[in-house]
């Protein structure tokens, strides 16, 4: 028993540390396992107003995801006095739809492995299952609070 439990929790460590996207700042490509999953282009006007555009193996456009961020009485604590909450907003051109993730990062790495982990994009181009359910399951619970 010792020894199937050692040997799965090996396996799962495996297959996690496997699972690990790579992003080339040079070349905007991500890959993983070294193939080329799709590229990703950070844009930063001023400070944290980014956005990362999302291109398919063919080079079109098909995710736009907006870092967003507001602030909210009902989040104030002593750690966050302000009451910031920080998400990132995808918007899947092709369909218009949009989902909401949580996220005070901004880096195009966490990104990318948001994009691998819901298998948004499956043999270098979306995959629309893969969108419903990430929409279905996130919705837009962030934009749909009162903010103050």
């Amino acid at each position: 028993m010792k020894i199937l439990l050692i040997s799965t929790l090996l396996l799962f460590t495996s297959v996690l540390y496997a699972q690990k996207p790579e992003y080339d700042k040079k070349t905007n490509k991500v890959t993983l396992e070294e193939v080329h999953l799709f590229d990703l282009e950070r844009i930063c006007d001023h400070g944290t107003n980014c956005r990362f555009e999302i291109f398919d193996l063919s080079g079109k456009k098909i995710i736009r995801i907006n870092y967003k961020s507001f602030n909210s009485i009902v989040e104030r604590s002593k750690s966050n006095p302000e009451g910031t909450v920080r998400y990132l907003q995808f918007i899947f051109l092709e369909s218009g739809q949009k989902a909401e993730y949580d996220s005070s990062v901004i880096k195009q790495k966490r990104v990318a492995n948001v994009i691998v982990t819901n298998k948004l994009i499956q043999d270098g181009v979306l995959n629309v299952e893969a969108m419903d359910e990430f929409i279905l399951v996130n919705g837009t619970e962030f934009s749909e609070r009162v903010r103050l």
